[in-house]
């Protein structure tokens, strides 16, 4: 990869990265919106791997916003215990008014965290993802990232067929 081309990427990461963290922007922690308004080229799927890749790619940056803003993993930890216990309010109404409340068990909610608890700690497996790529597909993805990563990845692929 040339110098330039090399900055240009570099520069095109940064600008994903900002549009990713603008609360504004309509791309907050939305790596394939983000891939999109920086600019990068490709199929739905490419700008998906670009996004997923950053986000691999600015993980420290990305764990320091959020200690910043207050999401350390002790608070997350805390949530997800917190809403284990969640509790909401059913309201019963006969003709048109509120005759009863009731606060009851939030199963939704703590269904949520349950699963979530268990990804955390690896007791999932994870979801098999069917896909129909094309050579010409793998080709435009892999041609979004550095030279050194897709000779890892194709070295790879050898040794899986």
């Amino acid at each position: 990869m040339t110098q330039t081309r090399k900055q240009h990427t570099i520069n095109k990461h940064q600008v994903w990265l900002k549009h990713y963290l603008d609360e504004h922007g309509g791309s907050f922690l939305d790596g394939f919106r983000s891939a999109k308004k920086a600019g990068y080229a490709g199929t739905d799927i490419v700008l998906r791997a670009v996004g997923s890749n950053n986000c691999k790619r600015y993980k420290a940056e990305l764990d320091k916003w959020m200690d910043e803003e207050g999401l350390t993993k002790c608070r997350i930890k805390a949530k997800i215990v917190s809403l284990m216990e969640a509790k909401e309010t059913k309201f019963f109404a006969h003709n048109g008014k509120v005759t009863d409340e009731r606060e009851v068990e939030a199963h939704g909610i703590q269904g949520k965290m349950a699963e979530l608890g268990a990804k955390v700690k690896g007791l999932l497996a994870p979801q098999r993802f069917e896909h129909s790529l094309s050579g010409d597909d793998i080709k435009k993805i892999l041609s979004a990232f550095p030279e050194e990563f897709q000779a890892k990845v194709l070295a790879k692929f050898r040794e899986m067929t």
